[in-house]
């Protein structure tokens, strides 16, 4: 599963708004501990205290939930000029939500891989 988690991550890089691309840089991959059936659990999140190597002082944390609950197509702020250059380069919508948006982007392969797992073990 922790395939699913890195494709979910790729995915929300791809959609996450960019200035000096720390917020991509900052969204990661962690284990978060044992599933109900002793499986190791994965967690997609934002690293909030990536230091800003631009800003010193100042952490992804200090901006990251801004963009991502009030950024267009979430919120009322527009994107950026960098964000606006990004979105010509890509598949996908640039812009705040991305997190919720990856994952529904990447959810169906994510079950599918659960169906496959559980059909395997039951063969």
């Amino acid at each position: 599963m922790s395939g699913s988690a890195e494709e979910l991550a790729a995915v929300a890089r791809k959609m996450a708004p960019v200035d000096e691309g720390n917020l991509e840089d900052a969204i990661v991959v962690s284990e978060a501990g044992r599933g109900l059936f002793g499986g190791i659990k994965f967690e997609v999140k934002i690293d909030e205290n990536m230091p800003l190597p631009e800003k010193p002082g100042k952490t992804v944390g200090d901006y990251a939930t801004i963009m991502h609950e009030q950024l267009t197509p979430y919120g009322p702020l527009q994107l950026g000029p960098a964000s606006i250059e990004k979105q010509k380069t890509t598949d996908v919508i640039v812009g705040g939500g991305f997190l919720e948006r990856a994952a529904d982007q990447v959810s169906p392969s994510i079950v599918r891989s659960i169906h496959d797992a559980i059909a395997k073990v039951l063969r």
